[in-house]
């Protein structure tokens, strides 16, 4: 089972842990500077991936171990764009799509999830106003949306 919970004596940090059928604890996030406010399942086994602190992290709730996701270089995962949370819930991803920011700048990561080792790779958008209102992952296909440009939609 795994649960998001404070840590005794600790009001401000709340951490995810999973719990044996004994009901043993052991704390996944604590050696992370911060943890993830949602835990995103993929479709490797016991694999659930994390933003916090600006970095993507994946934890093997097996195991307990921690990895970066991804190198971002001097970039800051700034939020998970897709799918959305609803559908981050219902199943399992094989990929996803994040914005990275670097000082001003603002881009678009598409994440693939389906090898052992996930490959980041730029994914364009047509402006930087555009956001993106779907994705099609076996097609690789997009669709933004600008309503605030009179040229978009």
């Amino acid at each position: 089972m795994l649960v998001r919970a404070r840590t005794r004596g600790q009001k401000d940090r709340v951490d995810w842990w999973t719990m044996s059928p004994a009901g043993e604890a052991r704390n996944l996030t604590a050696a992370l500077p911060a943890a993830p406010a949602e835990l995103v399942r993929c479709t490797r086994a016991n694999e659930m991936i994390g933003l916090a602190d600006g970095a993507l992290s994946t934890l093997d709730v097996a195991t307990g171990n921690i990895r970066p996701l991804i190198n971002t270089g001097n970039a800051r995962v700034a939020t998970l764009v897709w799918p959305d949370s609803e559908a981050r819930l219902a199943a399992s991803v094989s990929s996803m799509i994040v914005s990275v920011r670097e000082e001003a700048t603002e881009s678009l990561l598409r994440i693939d999830l389906s090898s052992p080792r996930a490959e980041a790779s730029a994914f364009p958008r047509a402006s930087k106003s555009a956001t993106l209102a779907g994705y099609h992952p076996d097609q690789n296909l997009a669709v933004f949306a600008a309503p605030q440009d009179p040229d978009g939609s």
